[in-house]
């Protein structure tokens, strides 16, 4: 009885801190970083995203929904959205040859001035993530940050969305949310529903 009390308390704790998040969330902030995203993707362009452990798999979760969303709603064809970290194959080879903080970089030598990146971090200071942001910039590529704290990513970034005061949970679900209201924008605000 004492481990469900506990649990409850635990449930109750993380609820009260995401609900706490979310009510200091800037919206104007978020739907900046909307309108560069749609204006890309309805134009034909591309949207990179990518990020480390679970921010990692929160781009490739990203990436199949909003293309598998944009298909559905007939978008541009041109429009696509990539995750750097989709390969393992990809990623393992540049860690090997030339080191960690280079496999997204690496990638980027395609990118043009009209596509945008998404980095995803909880810390903001991963040095594979600022690498990436520079080789972005260097492209004239709008630069977006879904970080937890004030960071190198969030102070050199074109926009930010700051969340979860640096804890992992709360960060990293924020980033589903974030993507999943991107989702329902490309729906027309229409939810995503199980039939």
């Amino acid at each position: 009885m004492n481990y469900v009390n506990n649990v409850t308390s635990e449930t109750n704790e993380y609820c009260y801190d995401m609900a706490a998040q979310l009510n200091m969330l800037s919206i104007d902030d978020m739907e900046r970083a909307y309108d560069v995203i749609l204006n890309a993707l309805k134009n034909g362009n591309r949207l990179f995203v990518a990020g480390n452990g679970g921010s990692a798999a929160n781009a490739n979760h990203f990436a199949c929904d909003i293309n598998n969303e944009m298909r559905c709603k007939n978008f541009n064809k041109e429009a696509k959205v990539i995750s750097l970290c989709e390969s393992i194959p990809r990623i393992t080879a540049l860690a090997n040859d030339y080191g960690y903080e280079y496999v997204f970089s690496m990638q980027m030598a395609d990118m043009c001035s009209d596509d945008v990146l998404v980095l995803l971090s909880v810390s903001g200071e991963s040095q594979n993530l600022v690498n990436a942001l520079t080789a972005a910039k260097q492209e004239g590529v709008t630069v977006i940050s879904v970080v937890a704290r004030e960071s190198t990513l969030s102070e050199m970034s074109d926009h930010s969305i700051i969340f979860g005061n640096g804890d992992y949970g709360i960060s990293e679900d924020f980033q589903s949310v974030f993507f999943h209201i991107l989702k329902r924008k490309i729906n027309e605000g229409a939810a995503h529903l199980y039939k």
